[in-house]
């Protein structure tokens, strides 16, 4: 602002937001079942985020399922998460630390995400959400998206979530079974499109680019 140098602010929201996906359309080889839910971060200006959570598993002999979280942009807006592995069609949702800041430093990417897959309830591939033998697993994303409030455009921010996977498994004779629900525990921006540390709650940057204070 004229006079001085702009700061920005962490705004923090605590308010536990659950979403849930059933595996329930059939097709060929599996049954599935997939959810966009879109979320207004900054409390301005219609939706920044669309979390996409997709529930799958098979109904051949193998029972397994597979468990997808992703980003869609709404209204040509910015939505993305963090993911490690990216490739053509998908990467894997990165589990941040509270050590990590979200910002340009990570790799975004806006479409399928893996988060974990499971079969018979144990975890079976290398996935940054584990699940454990209580089927639950909870961590970090970063997220960034088109902020609408403080220094309006590209701003970075991070949800801690909980995922929730029921029955994953499949018969051979398709009796249904898998669900997967995400619980946003808590989530937080900085205003100013700096970088944010992850777990921040409060405090605020220079607008320099550079993490919180």
């Amino acid at each position: 602002f004229t006079g001085g140098d702009a700061v920005g602010a962490v705004v923090y929201n605590g308010t536990s937001r659950t979403y849930n996906v059933d595996a329930l359309s059939s097709t060929a080889n599996f049954w599935q079942g997939n959810l966009t839910t879109y979320i207004d971060l900054d409390g301005s200006g219609g939706a920044d985020l669309g979390i996409f959570l997709r529930a799958q598993a098979t109904r051949t002999g193998t029972s397994s399922g597979v468990f997808n979280v992703g980003a869609q942009a709404p209204n040509g807006s910015i939505g993305d998460i963090a993911v490690t592995n990216i490739n053509i069609t998908n990467g894997n949702a990165a589990n941040l630390t509270t050590a990590q800041f979200v910002g340009t430093a990570l790799t975004f990417f806006n479409g399928r995400a893996e988060i974990l897959s499971t079969a018979n309830g144990a975890d079976i591939n290398s996935r940054n959400f584990v699940v454990g033998t209580n089927n639950t697993a909870t961590g970090y994303l970063g997220v960034r998206f088109d902020g609408d409030t403080g220094t309006v455009g590209t701003q970075y921010g991070w949800l801690k979530v909980k995922f929730e996977v029921t029955d994953p498994v499949f018969s051979s004779g398709g009796s249904l079974g898998g669900s997967l629900k995400m619980t946003i525990l808590a989530s937080a921006f900085d205003d100013c499109g700096d970088a944010i540390q992850v777990g921040a709650t409060s405090g605020g940057s220079n607008c320099s680019g550079g993490g919180s204070n």
